[in-house]
């Protein structure tokens, strides 16, 4: 079941889902440190980028909520706790609450609000935000790796799938759909860059009018 999950999650982002380099290198546009370039206090974004780099913060808020719900479920604790015993290999818990504790800070610091509406459907947006939306590929990138390696690269989905194979299947919280969520709203967001730069709205190198300059 998990090999199969996986090779379709492969196959879906044309790339590999448990791998975070290979999933940064799909959605994450990083600028090129040896371009020397007018430093600037805003820039200008299509409105219809901000909005889907907007959804994604909003999806990536909700997958920190559900994996919260999931370690903390009773249900999960206990089978996880089990498949400890048995001696299967799973993912590192105590790491990965210490990663989504960071996760969740990183997402905290954006404030949606703090652009401005310009002409011809763009918005304002201060360069420290603006930063923080590029970025926001990048984080989001490892953790559904995190997350898609915590399922498929270990006995975490062999364990659960014995339950289900015996007639009990695993009813407490999952994750999965929200995962599905942001890896799609990377994509959906990715691909509006890529038609907002044919339709020569947004500079192609636009990662690159990004200094790491506080406002």
């Amino acid at each position: 079941m998990s090999d199969r999950l996986r090779k379709q999650l492969d196959a879906f982002i044309k790339g590999t889902a448990t791998d975070g380099k290979a999933l940064c290198d799909i959605f994450y546009k990083a600028s090129d440190g040896s371009k020397q370039l007018p430093e600037y206090w805003n820039i200008q974004v299509p409105k219809e980028v901000y909005d889907h780099y907007w959804d994604l913060h909003e999806s990536s808020l909700r997958l920190v909520d559900a994996l919260e719900r999931v370690l903390e479920d009773p249900e999960h604790q206990l089978i996880m706790e089990e498949a400890q015993k048995l001696g299967y290999r799973l993912p590192a818990l105590d790491v990965f609450r210490q990663e989504l504790q960071d996760y969740r800070e990183v997402l905290l610091e954006f404030d949606p609000y703090r652009v401005r509406n310009a002409k011809n459907g763009y918005v304002t947006v201060p360069i420290r935000m603006a930063d923080m939306l590029h970025n926001l590929m990048k984080y989001n990138s490892f953790m559904v790796a995190r997350v898609f390696d915590g399922c498929f690269n270990t006995d975490y989905m062999k364990h659960f799938g014995f339950y289900k194979n015996s007639g009990y299947p695993y009813e407490g919280a999952t994750a999965l759909q929200e995962t599905m969520d942001v890896l799609v709203g990377m994509m959906k967001t990715s691909k509006e860059i890529d038609r907002q730069i044919e339709k020569g709205r947004q500079k192609e190198h636009w990662p690159h009018m990004l200094p790491k300059r506080d406002i």
